[in-house]
């Protein structure tokens, strides 16, 4: 179930359905093979059943990519990012618990590509020379969180964007969110944001007003920044937010037939 969700992001209701299904076929084994435990002992079966994961586990993980998120499939096996880095900035990444830290260019770098299951191979740096990530034609540095200090969130969001746009470019099945913006946080003559449009382009476009207390529940806006007001307008931006990885319920594979 995690593996359909967080890593091929498999739709809810899809993957509890798919996890059902396996749950109902192997029922039957269940009262197969304690028979034949009593008929042969428990550890013959228990070894064979070992034996059969470590033959079976890559392909069929594999082959659940391939049905359940045929696209994301299709880009791991057509896109690869190359890292340039230090070696010495480079830590093998294993991070089942999701609870590890890592601060170097190389390893925000890998880390952030592991998560989103993007192929990757290091290319060795001089010492001392941030790691850069290089997805297609698109260059992106990344940066090392210590050195950063208060500008390391700043220059987090700007790596994880310029990773992602070079991935969606690439065919990766990533999709962008609406950006909320209050209206707090435009001044009658901001500049564009990013690739925000100006301020009164925003302004003219779809908005909604919205209590003050959730804006700062939401971390949209700070306590200081509502200016005693109770509520406030938030404008929305199509395709200005941030990057989710998606499995198109459509295109999912529920018969298992593989390209290869």
């Amino acid at each position: 179930m995690f593996f359909l969700q967080n890593v091929l992001k498999v739709e809810f209701q899809a993957a509890n359905i798919m996890v059902a299904v396996a749950l109902l076929i192997g029922t039957g084994f269940f009262v197969v093979f304690g028979w034949l435990s009593d008929k042969i002992g428990r550890k013959p079966i228990i070894m064979a059943g070992l034996l059969l994961a470590m033959l079976t586990y890559f392909p069929l993980f594999k082959a659940m990519t391939w049905t359940a998120n045929p696209a994301l499939a299709q880009a791991q096996a057509t896109v690869r990012a190359t890292v340039t880095a230090d070696p010495a900035d480079c830590r093998f990444q294993f991070n089942p618990t999701g609870t590890s830290k890592f601060t170097s260019s190389c390893d925000v770098a890998t880390a952030f590509l592991t998560k989103n299951s993007v192929p990757y191979d290091i290319v060795p740096a001089p010492s001392g020379t941030p790691a850069t990530v290089k997805i297609g034609n698109e260059t992106v540095p990344s940066y090392d969180v210590v050195a950063a200090g208060d500008k390391a969130k700043s220059l987090n969001g700007a790596f994880e964007k310029g990773i992602n746009v070079a991935l969606h470019d690439g065919g990766y099945p990533l999709v962008r969110g609406i950006a909320k913006i209050p209206d707090a946080k435009l001044a009658p003559s901001s500049p564009p944001i990013g690739t925000q449009p100006h301020a009164d382009a925003v302004r003219a476009g779809e908005k909604a007003t919205v209590p003050v207390d959730k804006l700062v529940a939401d971390k949209l806006l700070t306590k200081e920044e509502t200016n005693g007001l109770t509520e406030m307008p938030v404008y929305s931006i199509a395709k200005g937010g941030t990057f989710a990885m998606v499995a198109d319920p459509a295109a999912v594979n529920w018969v298992g037939r593989l390209p290869y």
